[in-house]
């Protein structure tokens, strides 16, 4: 997997609980993912779609954003960030990846590499119940013309799962996407084009910041989601939302959040 985070192996298990260790690093007993350890600093600017000049101990840095969308409300300059420093990135421009964005008090996630993860240590777990924790997990796998994030088989079943990164909340309403996103809307046409007896097709809605309490999709800034996701829920695709508990060193998925779709 990319994205330099600590990955273990799925044959490892835990020595506290004897149980399978899969996905990133994790907290024993635990669905959080461990980020492991991350570097103050203050942010510059956003000098590019991936880039951030960072400030650490007095000295510019350059960062890698792990995120394609606008995050105007984040990306302040002046706000405090948490940076975790990637050994594979050393000999790039960036050696470094922002992870957290201080916002109102409380962290805001903005690695949109870290959703898929979170779920499959939630289904693991037993936090997320819409799948037992039995269940047998693919990543990145082929559905039609598009790769989805994951296949969970159980009990005779397969489920087709798509994650989405969400980190624009205004007024308590989490929403999705906070740029224009054609991929996103073909990732939904293909799972419903993939409902059937035995198959389901489920997209999840991760919101890494602590602040929402209700998702929408964003109807100004993509129309043709909006209606994508409004048609894939008519055809049998599920809609889930959950929002993540984010601390300096660990996320993890927590409360379900209802879905309005209009």
């Amino acid at each position: 997997m990319s994205g330099g985070y600590p990955i273990r192996p799925s044959t490892a298990r835990c020595s506290c609980t004897g149980g399978p260790i899969t996905g990133w690093g994790t907290f024993c007993g635990s669905a959080s993912v461990n980020l492991g350890e991350l570097v103050p600093g203050t942010l510059v600017e956003r000098s590019q779609r991936f880039v951030a000049r960072v400030e650490v101990a007095g000295t510019a840095v350059e960062a890698h954003v792990p995120n394609s969308g606008r995050l105007a409300e984040l990306m302040l300059p002046g706000t405090a960030v948490l940076l975790r420093r990637d050994p594979g990135r050393a000999r790039r421009r960036t050696g470094c990846d922002l992870v957290l964005v201080d916002h109102g008090g409380g962290w805001t996630c903005v690695d949109t590499r870290l959703p898929p993860h979170l779920v499959v240590e939630a289904i693991r777990r037993g936090v997320l119940r819409e799948f037992p924790p039995t269940a047998v997990v693919e990543r990145e796998v082929r559905l039609g013309g598009s790769r989805l994030d994951l296949r969970v088989a159980y009990d005779q079943m397969t489920g087709y799962v798509e994650t989405k990164s969400v980190t624009l909340v205004q007024d308590g309403r989490a929403m999705f996407p906070d740029a224009p996103t054609a991929r996103g809307t073909r990732h939904l046409a293909e799972l419903a084009r993939s409902v059937a007896p035995g198959i389901r097709g489920v997209v999840v809605f991760v919101v890494q910041r602590p602040d929402a309490v209700t998702f929408a999709p964003h109807e100004v800034m993509d129309p043709h989601f909006a209606a994508g996701l409004r048609t894939a829920r008519g055809r049998g695709v599920e809609v889930l939302c959950y929002r993540c508990e984010t601390t300096p060193s660990s996320i993890a998925i927590g409360k379900r959040l209802p879905v309005h779709l209009g």
